[in-house]
């Protein structure tokens, strides 16, 4: 999921860029997306954040199990 919403931001990224002209050939633009999948997963996994979307993932775990519980 953390690899498809990166992409999904650099395609957006890419878009910005296309509507302002930022890019001369169409190469170019399509390279721009790894670029900043790598640049932006470079800024996501750190401590902090990983940590974060741990502990948010653990959270969101018990209270989909304690949801299953109660409505099984």
């Amino acid at each position: 999921m953390f690899v498809w919403v990166l992409f999904l931001y650099a395609l957006s990224d890419m878009m910005v860029g296309i509507m302002d002209h930022a890019y001369y050939q169409p190469m170019t633009a399509l390279l721009v997306i790894p670029a900043r999948m790598i640049e932006c997963g470079k800024l996501a996994l750190n401590v902090p954040i990983g940590g974060t979307m741990v502990g948010l993932a653990v959270m969101i775990g018990m209270i989909t199990k304690n949801a299953d519980k109660r409505w099984s």
